[in-house]
């Protein structure tokens, strides 16, 4: 998991916005904590409840938009993009 603060966006309405991003080995694992973009299985509520006030905090700064994407292939030169401006 990781918690990133968008600092650019072509359209300019995300910047300063939060968001989480899970990352799973394949959309088999994704679901066995995330059935649908609306419900969590048993396992993921109980990491959950071991990192409550740590969740609580991320997910009182995000605002709920869920979004399921595949990666099909990562170029190793934008790992450290220039630095803009």
């Amino acid at each position: 998991m990781q918690f990133v603060k968008c600092n650019g966006d072509s359209q300019g309405d995300l910047v300063g916005t939060y968001a989480n991003v899970f990352e799973f080995e394949s959309v088999e694992l994704r679901d066995k904590y995330f059935p649908t973009v609306f419900e969590t299985t048993a396992e993921f509520d109980e990491w959950s409840a071991e990192h409550g006030a740590l969740w609580d905090k991320v997910h009182s700064m995000i605002e709920g938009r869920y979004i399921d994407y595949i990666m099909y292939g990562e170029n190793e030169g934008m790992a450290h993009p220039a630095k803009r401006g």
